[in-house]
């Protein structure tokens, strides 16, 4: 029952650059949406505030980084999931705050 299981939850294959859908679709991100992506499975269900996503997961400087780059790898990202798995988008936005994976996921 457990294999079956996951066939219904996201996985997020960090070393191999994969989000595995819950249909089984594979998902290649780019090293930035790698990054994300693995920032918002570390803190699963919890918001990750913007500042905290571009200094430890891009490993910028959240003051001189512009904040429209982390907005096109977010849109880069959804259109990619969209084409997969046109169901549901796991990264939601929380108003002011930053993102959130809000789907069942689990790091493999």
């Amino acid at each position: 029952a457990k294999e079956l299981n996951t066939l219904f939850t996201w996985q997020f294959v960090h070393r191999a650059w994969l989000l595995l859908c819950p249909s089984g679709a594979a998902v290649e991100l780019s090293h930035l949406e790698t990054a994300f992506i693995g920032i918002l499975v570390e803190n699963s269900g919890k918001p990750v505030r913007r500042r905290d996503i571009i200094a430890i997961a891009f490993m910028q400087d959240p003051i001189a980084y512009d904040n429209r780059r982390l907005e096109a790898v977010v849109s880069r990202l959804r259109r990619k999931i969209h084409g997969q798995y046109p169901l549901s988008q796991p990264n939601k936005a929380v108003h002011s705050i930053g993102y959130v994976f809000t789907d069942s996921v689990r790091s493999v």
